[in-house]
């Protein structure tokens, strides 16, 4: 998981005996994320992209907690990837790119002020009002969290309607309030009636570590993001709000794949794949990727305009 709210890259147990351990020498100068009792290891090589690391630490945690959607994530990388590099992240479009500080063309771009916050990246947000500093962080589902202390400075959980919640964290879980902002402006975006996770403090293990909250991925699927934690600086780029057309019913056969072909079923912008008796729902927008066989595959509409006039699966 790319993540720029973890100030270290994190590497799980299970996976930690394939890298080398530090010397303590060099441990020693290796500030320890969220546990005491951290242990780091170190990728002789990892390429990202063009970009080329070498002798790169890994904190080893435990990351069973962060299993989603039945996928085993074994590792996290952190700050230490885009600390000299200027981040672009592009969530709706799943596009993560590392650029040379150098060569980097900031035309169109507007800069606001970034601080840097136990090697996290913070930015200016205003919650109902009150700038306040948040962590831009792309490891976190959802919404935004606010730390307790801020939401008692700001009395956010008076005459407001919320629901318990518990959260895996570090080492434990956090209990918080689930509820909505009367307003929250992010990159010069303004959501009202904004979902928001409130901390009470009730915590099991490590809570989050940064000034007044988090802000996850609900906020950040609008732009671009760009940031430049060398230059202190980071920019939103506002994705289009020109809406997609919508695809028109479509209805199809692939293969044979094994023993039977794929059936595929496009209805009111719903797409529905069936092979071997099962079946799997997806949204087609930029091309669905899916399992089959253990291949992964790419499913793509040949249109014209808004008719679907052939299907393309490609592994």
């Amino acid at each position: 998981m790319f993540d720029t709210g973890a100030s270290h890259n994190v590497i799980d147990e299970r996976q930690a005996g394939k890298l080398r351990p530090r010397s303590a020498a060099q441990e020693k100068d290796l500030p320890t994320p969220q546990q005491d009792d951290a242990k780091f290891v170190y990728a002789q090589k990892l390429e990202f992209g063009k970009t080329v690391f070498t002798q790169i630490p890994f904190a080893r945690f435990d990351l069973t907690f962060l299993q989603r959607d039945g996928v085993d994530l074994l590792g996290v990388l952190g700050y230490p990837m885009f600390a000299s590099s200027i981040l672009e992240l592009d969530y709706r479009h799943a596009r993560i790119v590392l650029h040379s500080r150098e060569d980097f063309d900031d035309r169109g771009l507007t800069w606001q002020p970034l601080t840097l916050v136990n090697r996290q990246p913070c930015c200016e947000v205003h919650i109902e009002g009150h700038a306040e500093q948040l962590l831009i962080d792309s490891g976190k589902n959802g919404s935004a969290f606010l730390t307790a202390p801020t939401v008692k400075r700001l009395g956010l959980l008076e005459n407001r309607t919320t629901t318990p919640e518990t959260s895996a964290v570090v080492g434990g879980t956090l209990q918080h309030e689930k509820g909505r902002l009367r307003s929250l402006q992010v990159g010069g975006k303004t959501w009202m009636d904004a979902p928001v996770s409130l901390s009470r403090a009730s915590t099991t293990g490590k809570a989050p570590t940064n000034p007044a909250g988090r802000i996850g991925c609900l906020y950040l699927d609008p732009f671009t993001v760009f940031l430049d934690c060398s230059g202190d600086r980071v920019a939103w780029r506002l994705h289009s709000a020109k809406p997609a057309s919508k695809l028109a019913d479509y209805e199809g056969r692939y293969g044979p794949i094994g023993p039977s072909s794929l059936h595929v079923r496009l209805t009111k912008g719903r797409l529905e794949l069936e092979h071997n008796g099962q079946r799997r729902q997806l949204s087609p927008g930029k091309g669905d990727l899916f399992h089959q066989d253990g291949t992964l595959s790419r499913i793509r509409f040949v249109r014209e305009g808004v008719k679907v006039t052939a299907l393309e699966i490609s592994r």
